[in-house]
């Protein structure tokens, strides 16, 4: 998905995606994504700039998810074929959310 050439027209909806998904808004210093809870800005910095600041676990998570989609799982049966992965993303999720309303 990111080896879209820099033209192409679909490339910043699918890094955007991509950025949301790994819930990349937590980690970025722009308040707009913040305050949206998604990417607001340039979603090709925020992934080179933050990425590696995700778990391994939570992208094995993310992997997990994005393999689902090409094989046309449900999100249940993604649970039932990579449960550690899907549990490990959601622990993620879990964490960049209670950052952002304080622990709420």
């Amino acid at each position: 998905m990111t080896d879209l050439p820099p033209d192409h027209p679909a490339r910043e909806a699918a890094l955007r995606w991509l950025s949301d998904l790994l819930c990349l808004w937590g980690l970025c210093r722009n308040a707009a994504c913040r305050r949206a809870q998604r990417c607001a800005r340039q979603p090709d910095e925020c992934l080179a700039r933050y990425t590696p600041l995700v778990p391994d676990a939570a992208h094995d998570g993310v992997n997990a998810i994005l393999d689902g989609l090409d094989r046309g799982l449900s999100y249940n049966e993604l649970c039932d074929d990579a449960p550690e992965e899907i549990a490990a993303y959601e622990d993620w999720i879990a964490r960049v959310q209670s950052s952002s309303t304080g622990g709420r």
